[in-house]
């Protein structure tokens, strides 16, 4: 939190030199590949030119930091509704109707509300692309839809497969959009259903496949790297459009329930998995400061080497910002945020069982799941500033004491949605 650094303690510390060549990372062969892949297409810059301020560098760092975990709540919510889906809970329903409620609340919500998260996710990205070129992102100067002018910069700025991948998720999470609101409906005839639920499924599939090759271009997986996250993150992006692809594919034949389950239910729940691995990488990227994450590497060069730091900023800047948790980002905060997304994810479901099984319109049950939703939220927000356990007392026992109650919070979400299906199969 650099801006909230007093200016004479700045002025204080003599001026850092920041590597602009391959030669500074010589001594780690994962930085040196990472300067490597941003030089690579003639985008040869150096730490100054993709951070020119601290707006910057705060912009692009807290957009890359959605942009994962929006990815990953889309991830989880596309795991949960092919679970359900697999699992064939909606075959105990008495009857064709409940059967279709089941397949309602437990399926096309939580399809639905992923295919959201991944909309918005993909969208982030968008917006991080074209703004590459920009050197102040006040409000007045962000570029917020792609124009003939934005465009032609940021290709000069890192080409277009970072677009073209992001731009690819967010046309197939609009088409899944139309698929999952689709499956609340009741179509009868079978080349409407075809068309548009089934239509609509293949399409989106095959924007996330594109994607995924985009990724796949941008990071050279051919060569294969298995220490590299980005090699991860394309590859299994791919995977999850491919199962996607597949299953859309099928569903369009209106096979048998047997096949159904096999060659529909199956490739989507490998297909989020697959999704959900690529968000953890990525997740892993940006708490190991890649803000260029998968799509972006010219923007994953590091600024300075830990020994590059003058003294006087190790003991005074970085030792105060670690006193209140915002030093360093540590890899093992990881499962927290994970924890807030699944207890979001499952509050969508909460909510999705009370207003399915229930038809109340205000229910204690269905306030309480809107609570957990905007409080993992809100937990998930402050996690873009608060990275590790503070230092300092009592900041590091209120930090613990939060996260203990959301671990309760979570269980008893979780615990909750077990209670009511039990109830509703009773």
């Amino acid at each position: 939190m650099l801006a909230t650094t007093p200016a004479n303690m700045l002025t204080e510390t003599p001026e850092i030199s920041f590597p602009t060549n391959g030669e500074a990372y010589d001594d780690d062969p994962a930085r040196r590949r990472s300067f490597v892949l941003a030089t690579e297409g003639g985008f040869s810059r150096d730490f100054n030119f993709w951070y020119p301020s601290w707006e910057s560098w705060q912009f692009r760092r807290t957009l890359t930091y959605w942009i994962a975990l929006l990815f990953g709540e889309g991830a989880i919510l596309f795991v949960m509704g092919a679970s359900f889906s697999l699992s064939g809970v909606s075959e105990l329903a008495p009857d064709e109707e409940g059967k279709r409620l089941f397949e309602s609340v437990l399926v096309q919500t939580p399809y639905f509300a992923g295919g959201v998260a991944f909309t918005v996710g993909a969208y982030c990205g968008i917006l991080e692309v074209l703004n590459l070129p920009r050197r102040d992102h006040a409000g007045g100067s962000m570029v917020w839809c792609p124009s003939r002018k934005s465009l032609r910069e940021a290709r000069q700025a890192a080409g277009l497969n970072a677009l073209m991948s992001y731009s690819s998720n967010f046309v197939g999470a609009i088409f899944f959009n139309i698929n999952t609101t689709a499956g609340y409906v009741k179509i009868d005839d079978d080349l409407l259903r075809v068309s548009i639920v089934w239509g609509m499924a293949t399409l989106g599939a095959l924007a996330f496949t594109v994607g995924g090759v985009f990724d796949c271009r941008i990071n050279q997986v051919w060569n294969i790297n298995l220490s590299s996250p980005s090699w991860w993150v394309s590859v299994a992006n791919t995977f999850g459009g491919i199962g996607f692809l597949i299953s859309g594919v099928t569903g369009a034949t209106l096979p048998s329930p047997a096949i159904y389950k096999w060659l529909v239910d199956f490739p989507y729940f490998i297909g989020s998995i697959a999704f959900l691995v690529g968000a953890i990488f990525q997740l892993w990227m940006w708490k190991n400061e890649q803000y260029g994450l998968a799509r972006l590497p010219a923007l994953n060069i590091p600024a300075v080497n830990d020994d590059q730091f003058h003294e006087s900023i190790r003991g005074t800047i970085m030792g105060m910002h670690e006193e209140y948790g915002c030093g360093k980002s540590s890899t093992f905060q990881m499962p927290w945020l994970f924890m807030y997304e699944l207890l979001a994810s499952v509050s969508v479901i909460r909510i999705a069982l009370v207003k399915g099984f229930k038809h109340e319109v205000f229910d204690s049950e269905v306030l309480q799941a809107l609570t957990d939703f905007l409080l993992s939220h809100g937990i998930l927000l402050l996690g873009s500033v608060i990275h590790h356990i503070p230092t300092k007392r009592p900041f590091n026992w209120l930090l613990m004491y939060m996260r203990f109650c959301l671990l309760l919070y979570t269980i008893g979400a979780v615990w909750s949605v077990v209670l009511q299906l039990m109830a509703i199969l009773n």
